[in-house]
């Protein structure tokens, strides 16, 4: 089920900002000049998507259909809108509830469990997916997420064993 919600997300052609934006900082880092004015012109393009997605969002709550929907007519998706597309397919096209969305601050409270649903927007930096946590399961611990769990990240297109 991991891969193939990593296949749904994949296949939308999602664009993103962010990616482009690490790319442009390690060819400029590498004196590749031109690769690097490639890359800014990418993202150039691919930051005025961002703008009309996020125009055409900011009414919406970020787990309405409509936000998804915007997200697919525009191509457009960093971390957050790859996780609630894969977040989708796991509960409406696989029946799977059994998963939280992880938001990894800049610094993690270890301390924090899934129940607590703590939303720090300032200073959060990737979205991930835990499938399969076991039931007292502490985010910041992957020790007590079991052995069944595992790690989604849909931006990166990966997943990995998270007990």
């Amino acid at each position: 089920m991991a891969e193939e919600a990593l296949s749904y997300v994949k296949q939308l052609g999602l664009q993103s900002d962010s990616k482009i934006a690490l790319e442009y900082y390690k060819a400029k880092q590498q004196g590749q000049a031109r690769k690097a004015q490639q890359l800014k012109s990418h993202f150039e393009s691919i930051h005025k998507k961002r703008q009309r997605f996020i125009g055409l969002t900011t009414h919406l709550s970020s787990h309405s259909f409509r936000y998804l929907d915007a997200s697919k007519k525009l191509k457009y998706g960093n971390c957050g809108e790859c996780v609630l597309h894969a977040a989708y397919f796991l509960q409406y096209r696989q029946g799977i509830s059994n998963f939280a969305i992880l938001q990894i601050p800049h610094n993690p409270r270890p301390d924090l469990t899934m129940e607590d649903n703590i939303f720090l927007p300032e200073e959060m930096d990737h979205e991930l997916i835990l499938l399969n946590p076991s039931p007292d399961a502490i985010w910041g611990r992957p020790e007590t997420w079991g052995a069944d769990a595992l790690v989604l990240d849909p931006w990166l297109n990966f997943f990995i064993n998270g007990g």
